[in-house]
């Protein structure tokens, strides 16, 4: 490498290790007339004009480099926007490269190709007993009972590390999320399923750190809430309201049943199967 270019794609580097956007991207627009085949700061320039949600140029930063070679980087990242924008076609014709060449680990592909052939009513063979069980089986049949399950290790199991105050009615939260999701705007991030951000002030802990936040998972383009635990993580631009009634979502008084008693209750009171 001569030093020019040494130089000058060491300070690429450090824009983008900064987020320092706009330098990067006027920057790499000279660089690249030069050096037009650096897959590398292609690949990075893709991924802040994905962050910028300027899809159409990140996938045609993407198509380029892949057409100058392989690379497992430019190929995840053009896949998983696809899968971001709903382009369930482009993104299957991926599928079998991925898991020929890598790029993105084969559970992940099997969950998002699953989740694409069930939107696009693609028969598809799942063998039984494998990893990611739960997450299949809400993704085939939605089950609001099962998810009410799931996501009430987050108050009783110990052993979770994320944890839900024990005053919270964890059925009321799970109603509320599923009837606020079609207001809130997905992550724009690489995830197998669709990611939500709510505030919610002293929701729970993690590891001993107050929470005032909520992660929501759910099967793409639905309210099928998959899981929903508290997180003193998130991205403050990425965090939607949630409306709910304070005195429901906190009981003053924490009742003394039995965690089949909870379910009971749950499907009875919202009346989901």
């Amino acid at each position: 490498m001569d030093y020019f270019k040494q130089k000058e794609r060491g300070k690429l580097i450090y824009l983008y290790k900064e987020y320092n956007t706009n330098a990067f991207l006027k920057k790499a627009e000279a660089y690249l007339k030069i050096y037009p085949d650096d897959i590398d700061i292609r690949y990075k320039r893709a991924t802040i004009y994905r962050r910028l949600e300027k899809f159409e140029e990140a996938i045609e930063e993407l198509k380029y480099s892949l057409n100058i070679k392989h690379d497992s980087n430019c190929l995840s990242a053009l896949y998983f926007i696809y899968y971001h924008l709903n382009m369930y076609k482009e993104a299957l014709e991926l599928v079998p490269v991925l898991y020929e060449k890598g790029g993105i680990d084969p559970y992940s592909v099997s969950i998002t190709e699953l989740v694409m052939k069930k939107a696009l009513d693609i028969p598809i063979k799942v063998k039984k007993g494998t990893r990611g069980d739960y997450i299949r089986t809400q993704i085939f049949s939605y089950s609001s009972t099962l998810a009410f399950e799931h996501i009430q290790e987050h108050l009783y199991n110990p052993e979770q590390e994320a944890k839900f105050n024990e005053n919270v009615d964890v059925a009321y939260l799970l109603n509320t999320v599923r009837n606020n999701i079609d207001n809130s705007k997905k992550l724009n991030i690489n995830e197998v399923l669709e990611v939500h951000n709510f505030a919610i002030p002293n929701i729970g802990n993690n590891k001993g750190n107050v929470c005032n936040y909520i992660k929501v998972v759910v099967v793409p383009n639905t309210n099928h809430v998959v899981t929903i635990y508290p997180t003193d993580s998130v991205i403050f631009s990425k965090v939607s309201d949630l409306e709910y009634d304070y005195n429901l979502l906190f009981r003053k008084e924490e009742p003394k049943v039995k965690r089949i008693s909870q379910i009971d209750k749950f499907n009875s009171r919202y009346k989901r199967v």
